[in-house]
């Protein structure tokens, strides 16, 4: 293990009862996106769960080289047409974000109400409010559900931004094919 391994799993399986997945083998280091893809129902949010404390592994192990406040998680957004009054601008309040991840939303979006926002606008508000200063991994469970190509872009080159400029890590979990920059991508397939 190198001084900048962040997580590391060796023959790890997951699942309830019997394996969904089997033999996973992965790490991830600082600034990288580990994107673990695969199709609906091959083990994705349950080796997330797993890894966060949630689930227990059916065989192997896996290792975290930081403290839990330095993770932070966003899972699959289910109701993505909620109708709070709030701004974009209070909902961020509530969560404390600082001046340094809320410039990274598009000009003028702090004053749009929640319920007007759009659903990529709203997937990057739900992003920002799981980051800290201390945060060093951020995963993230099916973002782009609900989202069209556009959004899907745009919420990329966030995350792209947020690993190149702020020094964190990312796990991703999707099920579609999503285009990431070489230079900080790691793929892992579930099947």
């Amino acid at each position: 293990m190198n001084s900048q391994t962040l997580f590391e799993c060796n023959d790890l399986s997951v699942g309830y009862g019997r394996p969904l997945t089997s033999e996973i083998n992965l790490s991830i280091s600082s600034r990288e996106i580990l994107f673990i893809k695969g199709k609906n129902g091959s083990g994705k949010s349950t080796f997330i769960k797993t890894i966060l404390g949630k689930n227990k592994a059916l065989a192997g192990n896996y290792k975290w080289h930081l403290n839990s406040e330095s993770i932070s998680y966003l899972p699959q957004i289910t109701n993505p047409t909620s109708h709070f009054s709030f701004t974009i601008n209070e909902i961020l309040d509530l969560y404390n974000i600082s001046r340094t991840f809320r410039d990274k939303l598009p000009k003028g979006l702090e004053g749009k109400k929640w319920i007007d926002a759009s659903g990529g606008e709203k997937q990057k508000v739900m992003l920002l409010t799981r980051l800290s200063d201390e945060t060093k991994v951020l995963i993230l469970d099916e973002p782009f559900n609900h989202l069209d190509q556009e959004s899907i872009d745009s919420f990329v080159d966030l995350l792209v931004n947020i690993v190149s400029e702020n020094k964190l890590s990312i796990i991703l979990v999707s099920h579609l094919e999503i285009e990431l920059p070489n230079e900080l991508q790691k793929t892992v397939e579930l099947k």
